[in-house]
């Protein structure tokens, strides 16, 4: 790719065009075409000359922390500016609104050629991500919400402090494994805690997950180059994590990548934590020492009368599915798949018992619904709702076989 630095500056093709011309004449002729050369020669001087080609030339140019797929028009609406709904004490719901992906919006610059635009982002070396990373984090640090979280109540627990502190230095991963440890480890944390827990780390992961950077130190996240032959669908697999994730993560489709192009990957499998008591669905990962690393948390509804059962389960293999029909257990009653009256939505995710107190249990599962107003309170035959957009998000993130749902009080 040539760099604008690097391109002939103006007036140096009129340059070669008189150089060509000039074969004979007199020496006024060739005293005239000297000093055209040498103020020509002193004009690209004083406008800086070719550049050396170097990283951070390159840099400067192509504007480090932008999205490398620029070549994608299909933006992230889904994931730059989501909601996380939560349940407050009193039982009103309190709302917290992930800040938007800097990197993703300003994806493109007006003027610029996309196919350019994706090959000088596509990272050379260690130290360019790092750069970029390093960005990533100053900016996040900086933001009005986690400078509100820095002034967090003090009766609150010392781990919501600490990582107030954290984030208010830019220290967006220890953070979060710090946070994570609070919200994971052990006894869980009342919901007032757990909560701020929660809501620190939605801000936390628009960074770290929800865009196409990877933080230096993240054991969540690699940039994966893409090979020849390759296709997303085969990519995912390989991280144990559905292709759609990477898709939304860098505001990619399936069917444009190429060979060369560098993706940002979460490790998975991914699972889930419903904890019944907070109406709340914790998604994570691990850790290579198999601690939890939270991505996101979704509000839930659950059993009437309690009918969730407790346990842990696992993704059934083959048995997600986009736009399912249903049959009513109770009535019989049959809804075929576009059917807007479907109570389960658009999305199923069915489980399978994996432990003592689940194995054997059938028809249970996660899905979508046309009642948002039952998010929260304990309205379903058994299964785990979901709000349609968080439904949407979440069947893009368990993986089939691999992926494991607790449900605990």
């Amino acid at each position: 790719m040539v760099l604008s630095s690097q391109s002939p500056r103006p007036g140096m093709d009129r340059l070669y065009r008189v150089s060509g011309r000039r074969r004979g004449g007199g020496g006024k002729r060739w005293l005239a075409l000297l000093l055209v050369i040498v103020l020509v020669a002193g004009l690209v001087y004083v406008l800086g000359g070719f550049g050396d080609g170097s990283p951070e030339s390159a840099q400067a140019d192509s504007g480090a922390g932008t999205n490398p797929n620029t070549t994608i028009s299909r933006p992230v609406e889904s994931l730059s500016t989501p909601t996380i709904r939560f349940e407050s004490g009193s039982g009103a719901v309190a709302t917290t609104t992930r800040p938007a992906q800097a990197a993703v919006n300003s994806a493109t610059r007006p003027g610029r050629d996309p196919a350019q635009a994706d090959e000088a982002m596509a990272p050379v070396g260690s130290e360019e991500l790092e750069r970029s990373a390093e960005q990533l984090v100053a900016q996040q640090a900086q933001s009005s919400r986690v400078q509100t979280w820095a002034q967090v109540d003090a009766s609150l627990d010392a781990s919501v402090q600490r990582g107030a502190e954290l984030i208010s230095q830019g220290q967006l991963v220890e953070a979060r494994r710090v946070m994570s440890g609070a919200l994971y480890g052990g006894d869980m944390p009342a919901k007032p805690i757990a909560d701020a827990l929660r809501a620190q780390l939605a801000d936390v992961n628009a960074a770290l997950v929800f865009s196409d950077q990877v933080a230096p130190g993240d054991d969540l996240a690699e940039r994966y180059r893409i090979q020849s032959g390759d296709y997303l669908s085969r990519i995912g697999p390989r991280f144990d994590i559905p292709y759609q994730l990477i898709e939304r993560i860098n505001g990619v489709d399936a069917n444009r990548i190429r060979a060369g192009q560098y993706l940002k990957v979460l490790r998975g499998p991914l699972h889930a934590r419903v904890v019944r008591s907070h109406y709340v669905m914790d998604v994570f990962g691990k850790d290579p020492q198999g601690g939890a690393i939270h991505v996101i948390s979704f509000p839930v509804g659950l059993g009437e009368n309690d009918s969730t059962p407790d346990g842990l389960w696992v993704v059934e293999p083959g048995r997600k599915v986009v736009n399912p029909d249903w049959r009513n257990p109770r009535t019989g009653e049959y809804y075929q798949r576009d059917d807007p009256r479907n109570p389960i939505g658009n999305y199923w995710i069915a489980l399978e018992g994996a432990d003592a107190n689940t194995a054997g249990k059938r028809g249970y599962g996660i899905h979508g619904t046309i009642e948002p107003e039952s998010i929260g309170s304990q309205a379903s035959m058994g299964c785990v709702r979901l709000l349609d957009e968080d439904i949407e998000l979440v069947y893009f993130m368990l993986a089939s076989g691999e992926s494991t749902v607790e449900i605990r009080e």
